[in-house]
C-alpha cells in the first residue's frame, strides 16, 4: 500500500513537472516569437524610411518664401538665411511628443549652446501661432504656403535636412521611434564632421 502511495505521488510529481516544462517551453517560444516580430517590424520600418530618404534626396525646395515666428510681414526667401550650414528640422504639430522631446534632447546633447545657436532651424507647417516665437527655445521658421514641396511631407513624419545654395536637399534623416539611434548617428555625423 505504501509503495502504491509513493508511486501515485511520483506519478503526480512527474506529471506536474512535465506540465511545468511544457508551459515554460511555450512561454519561451512566445517570447522568441514576439522578439522576432519586433525585430522584423523594426527592420521593415527602417527599410521603408531609408527608401523615403533616398527618394527625397536631390529634391528642390519649391516654397522658398518664409518668415520667423509670427512676423509674417517680414517674408524673405529661404536661400537668404545667412549660412548654408544650417540644419533644418521639419515636424508637424501632430508629431508624437516623445519623438519630439527625444529629438530636442539629442540636439541639446550635440549643441552645448542650443538656446543661442542658430545652426538648427525648426520648420512646421501647422504649429500653433502662439508657440511660433518660442518653439522649444527657438523661433519657428514658417512657410508662407505651408509646404516645402517635398513628397515626404505627405508622410507627416519629422525629419532633418540640409540644403545647398541651389535649394536642393543634400542630406536627410527621418526621425522614427523604432530606431532613434539612426538619428543620433546622423546628428553626430553633422556636428562632428
Amino acid at each position: 500500500m505504501k509503495n502504491c502511495k509513493y508511486s501515485v505521488l511520483t506519478l503526480i510529481l512527474f506529471s506536474l513537472t512535465i506540465v511545468l516544462l511544457i508551459l515554460l517551453f511555450k512561454q519561451l517560444v512566445k517570447t522568441n516569437s514576439e522578439e522576432t516580430f519586433i525585430e522584423k517590424h523594426k527592420e521593415l520600418v527602417v527599410n521603408k524610411v531609408t527608401e523615403l530618404e533616398n527618394e527625397n534626396l536631390g529634391y528642390l525646395i519649391k516654397n522658398q518664401l518664409v518668415f520667423f515666428g509670427d512676423d509674417s510681414l517680414n517674408v524673405f526667401e529661404i536661400k537668404n538665411i545667412k549660412n548654408n550650414d544650417q540644419i533644418f528640422f521639419y515636424f508637424s504639430y501632430n508629431t508624437c511628443p516623445p519623438c519630439l522631446n527625444y529629438t530636442i534632447d539629442l540636439l541639446k546633447k550635440f549643441i552645448p549652446s542650443y538656446e543661442k545657436d542658430d545652426s538648427i532651424i525648426f520648420i512646421s507647417p501647422d504649429y500653433p501661432k502662439r508657440f511660433r516665437n518660442d518653439c522649444f527655445g527657438k523661433k519657428l521658421l514658417n512657410l508662407q504656403l505651408n509646404k516645402l514641396g517635398l513628397p515626404l511631407e505627405k508622410e507627416n513624419v519629422p525629419f532633418f535636412f540640409k540644403i545647398n545654395k541651389d535649394m536642393q536637399i543634400v542630406s536627410l534623416n527621418i526621425v522614427i521611434k523604432e530606431d532613434f539611434e539612426r538619428t543620433e548617428k546622423y546628428l553626430q555625423s553633422l556636428f562632428f564632421q
